[in-house]
């Protein structure tokens, strides 16, 4: 299994294997027969994308693509800050049913190099033709685990061409090579 696979092409998310928010509480994934075995990729993934749909975000399940399973979904600006807690708290929920590997927890002053590292990326993606989202403040940033500034999300937005895409992202790396 890849945890933390992802295709970010900006506001349209495309997100594979690892999911990291919520459905509801009446939404909970069956416990998995009190054994802390993990699904294959194929179902965590089809089980991620059941628990995000519940929660009202629209997206395609693809369980054939050759690179693994790959879930997209459309998620407009005013609605990221609630896809993420809904990403969040669906692998949560995996996790605790012992179906998905638990995410080791970045410490404030991993998120505060994380932050810097961003920081210098979306100056990379400024002198690539995208115009990234403000950052939030340093605080605001740790505070939110590192899910309150995204600057490669603006990538989907402003470029819609797949190669084009692809070519800022090897240009301006999300994480530090």
């Amino acid at each position: 299994m890849n945890n933390g696979k992802t295709i970010a092409a900006g506001l349209l998310f495309t997100v594979t294997t690892l999911f990291l928010s919520g459905c509801s509480s009446n939404d909970k994934i069956p416990q998995a027969d009190d054994q802390d075995t993990y699904v294959s990729d194929a179902e965590l993934s089809q089980r991620s994308f059941d628990c995000v749909s519940t929660a009202g975000f629209e997206g395609t399940l693809d369980l054939d693509d050759p690179q693994g399973p790959r879930v997209e979904f459309k998620v407009p600006p005013d609605r990221r800050v609630a896809f993420d807690q809904t990403y969040q708290e669906c692998h949560e929920q995996l996790v605790e049913a012992g179906i998905a590997r638990p995410t080791q927890r970045t410490t404030p002053e991993q998120l505060e190099e994380n932050y810097r590292y961003l920081l210098e990326s979306a100056s990379c993606l400024r002198e690539n033709g995208v115009q990234p989202p403000d950052p939030p403040s340093l605080e605001t940033f740790v505070e939110s685990g590192g899910f309150a500034w995204v600057p490669h999300s603006a990538i989907g937005d402003q470029i819609s061409d797949i190669e084009a895409m692809n070519e800022v992202f090897r240009a301006c790396p999300q994480l530090p090579q």
